[in-house]
């Protein structure tokens, strides 16, 4: 079984500015996982490519942003 790793560091995103790390094996093994610090949401993808595009883009998978986006009054 593979060791948990850190893919990038703790990183202020643009869009939302809550703060998103990629990590390998951190809750589930195999797999790559964005984690918004900021609201304790995470998401998984299987590969590192889609996991760095998934990460970059924290309003589509977590809700504590998405909640202060709209809150703050924003729209698509």
């Amino acid at each position: 079984m593979p060791t948990p790793r850190i893919i990038s560091d703790v990183k202020k995103n643009r869009q939302t500015g809550t703060h998103i790390q990629v990590d390998f094996g951190l809750n589930e093994p195999e797999y790559y996982q964005a984690t918004c610090y900021t609201h304790g949401h995470y998401c998984n993808a299987d590969t590192l490519r889609s996991i760095r595009i998934i990460a970059t883009d924290p309003l589509g998978w977590c809700e504590g942003c998405q909640h202060q986006f709209y809150a703050a009054g924003g729209s698509f």
